[in-house]
């Protein structure tokens, strides 16, 4: 009885930890620069983080939690990579018009993202543009395993281990690991995914991030911030809101 009070007391600890973190993190956002996305040059890899509009009001007006990548193709020009559970994703009650659309895997084109999405949307662009080399391992990556995969039930249904894992993979990454594995699918060989490890994977895969099960497999879109791991300040460029 005694131990399982403090496991529950543990569990209950690192769940206020990672909500701490996570409102802590948030704040900055709060002092980014502005573009508008009719005036940017958009490259393959570069990173897209959403911060969706119910969360305005509620102490979390610069949280992210999700995210996606350019990619850009030679006819239709830049597209978002979106994974979600849902068909459309955030784009579920408006007019949008998909290039590529598969069970959770979606290309939509870079106008209608910035005219859709319900809130705000923040580039990390590539410090160096892919080699046409990685581009084409990105693609394929993307267009013949991504475009495959279902997406994760333990994300899609809000799983509490799952959620703690997340948030605290800013903070302790290890233990966030350790959780995800004792306690979730996260880390688990399978053929679904969720959207920062979509990314992460095919990030690995092209060279532009070294392979780690730990970063792919427990983290976070809050994880991918300026900032918060060295490997991705030497890839990515501080955010900017698109316009």
């Amino acid at each position: 009885m005694a131990s399982a009070t403090g496991l529950v007391t543990s569990i209950l600890i690192f769940f206020l930890i990672g909500l701490w973190h996570l409102g802590s993190i948030a704040q900055s956002l709060q002092n980014i620069g502005l573009a508008k996305a009719s005036e940017c040059k958009f490259y393959t890899g570069d990173l897209l983080l959403f911060q969706h509009k119910r969360y305005d009001g509620h102490g979390l007006d610069y949280m992210v939690t999700h995210m996606g990548s350019v990619l850009v193709d030679d006819v239709y020009g830049p597209l978002l990579i979106d994974i979600n559970p849902t068909k459309n994703g955030a784009f579920e009650h408006n007019t949008i018009l998909p290039v590529i659309q598969c069970e959770s895997l979606q290309l939509v084109p870079m106008d209608q993202v910035i005219r859709y999405y319900p809130g705000k949307i923040f580039i990390r662009p590539l410090l160096k543009p892919m080699t046409i080399h990685q581009e084409a391992i990105f693609k394929r990556e993307i267009l013949h395993w991504g475009t495959q995969l279902s997406y994760m039930d333990d994300v899609k249904n809000r799983k509490p281990f799952t959620w703690i894992s997340l948030a605290i993979s800013t903070l302790v990454p290890e233990i966030s690991y350790v959780i995800a594995t004792l306690f979730t699918k996260l880390a688990e060989p399978r053929i679904s995914s969720f959207c920062t490890e979509l990314l992460a994977t095919a990030y690995e895969k092209c060279g532009l991030l070294p392979q780690d099960k730990i970063w792919a497999y427990s983290r976070g879109p809050l994880s991918w911030l300026y900032g918060i791991d060295p490997r991705t300040t030497l890839v990515w460029g501080r955010e900017i809101q698109l316009l």
